[in-house]
């Protein structure tokens, strides 16, 4: 499926911020003393999921933009 440059670079930021974002609140949520949270298997399981996928998000739409990109340097 071929997409947009824009949306490719749109795409792409939308999906590190959800990587970082949840990384970071793992790294907080690890850090925690606090034994009172410990999360369920379910929840465990959908923040893997949700990391899982803005890893493959990063790399698709990485690649998009790499494609936009040398078919714009081809044109020129």
């Amino acid at each position: 499926m071929k997409v947009e440059k824009h949306v490719a670079i749109v795409g792409f930021n939308v999906c590190a911020a959800v990587f970082v974002s949840l990384s970071a609140y793992g790294i907080f949520s690890y850090m925690s003393w606090d034994q009172a949270l410990s999360p369920s298997a379910l929840s465990s399981l959908l923040y893997a999921v949700g990391i899982a996928a803005s890893i493959a998000g990063i790399c698709y739409f990485g690649i998009q933009m790499d494609r936009r990109r040398f078919e714009e340097s081809k044109k020129r």
